[in-house]
């Protein structure tokens, strides 16, 4: 992936170390080989699991910045980038044709 920031740009390389499938539950993770100069480590986990007869689809990050002191503030800003998309997940669930609002997003 490519980031530009106003003057210049930056690349972010994540490789997909770990994945399973099951009746119940999808998941992989990536992790970070090139990041961008702010981070110095990043481990996602993207789940989507059946819990109560609803589907929930979750991010799990963690990630060390560069600099101790610039991890409380790069934390709002994973939390907004990611939260972002729980409103175009929803849109595309809700256009799916079989539709009963069991899908929940964290």
């Amino acid at each position: 992936m490519k980031l530009n920031f106003l003057l210049f740009s930056q690349t972010w390389i994540s490789v997909i170390t770990e994945n399973n499938s099951s009746d119940r539950e999808f998941y992989f993770i990536d992790e970070g080989r090139q990041l961008p100069f702010f981070l110095k480590s990043w481990h996602h986990l993207h789940r989507v699991f059946e819990k109560d007869g609803k589907t929930i689809i979750e991010d799990d990050i963690s990630f060390e910045s560069r600099w101790k002191w610039m991890d409380p503030f790069a934390y709002p800003l994973f939390y907004m980038q990611f939260r972002f998309r729980k409103p175009i997940y929803k849109e595309y669930f809700d256009q799916l044709p079989i539709h009963d609002n069991r899908v929940i997003l964290r």
